[in-house]
Order: structure tokens, then sequence, then C-alpha cells
């Protein structure tokens, strides 16, 4: 795990200027795959599912320059119940939750999609 120093209080806004779509905030980093991360206060597990058979084919779709690129996806929670995280690791989903003044990373399960 990974912890990462918790962030300031910052927008991200898409491409368009609005909030909270699924328009990536910029190109990936290294030009060779692609993240998308949901974040929610409390993590479901009908998070996960429609993060894997909704969000990701939509955003497939609705960027095709990037449909051939690896996609990572991971969930970002201030609360995770344990069949949750069991589930997300199941999914190959990353992991993002506080812990104290940081965040902390679990990618141990992730994979490509």
């Amino acid at each position: 795990m990974t912890s990462i120093t918790k962030p300031t209080n910052t927008e991200v806004r898409n491409g368009n200027g609005g909030l909270g779509s699924m328009a990536p905030a910029r190109p990936p980093y290294n030009d060779a795959s692609v993240g998308i991360i949901e974040v929610k206060s409390k993590a479901k597990t009908e998070h996960l599912e429609k993060l894997v058979t909704k969000k990701l084919p939509d955003f497939r779709t609705l960027y095709p320059h990037y449909r051939d690129y690896p996609i990572y996806l991971g969930i970002g929670s201030m609360s995770f119940d344990d069949h949750v995280l069991q589930r997300a690791h199941e999914l190959g989903i990353g992991i993002l939750r506080q812990k104290g003044d940081t965040i902390e990373a679990d990618t141990g399960a992730v994979r490509a999609y």
C-alpha cells in the first residue's frame, strides 16, 4: 500500500468546465493508459459493479480515442465495509481511503481492463 499526502481543497473540472463528469481531467500521464476513479462518501458493492458494467463501457464509447488503452479502475471513499474491499480486489479495482491525514492507496489487486 502507498500513502499519499492529503490533498488540499481544489476542484477538478472537465474539459467542458463542468464538475463530476467522466471526462478525463487531463490526458494520461504516460500516454499509454487511463485511470478512472469513482469517489463516494460510503463505497458499496453496487458502485463497483456499476463502474465495471456501465461507466467503463460508457467511457470507451464517449472517448473512442482511448478505446484501445488499458484502463485502470479505482474507488475512493471515506468508508469501506469488508465485503466491498473484497469485491474490489476480486474485480481488480484500486482502493483509495483516508487513514489519518493521509490517503492510503491499495493497488495490490489492480488489473487493466
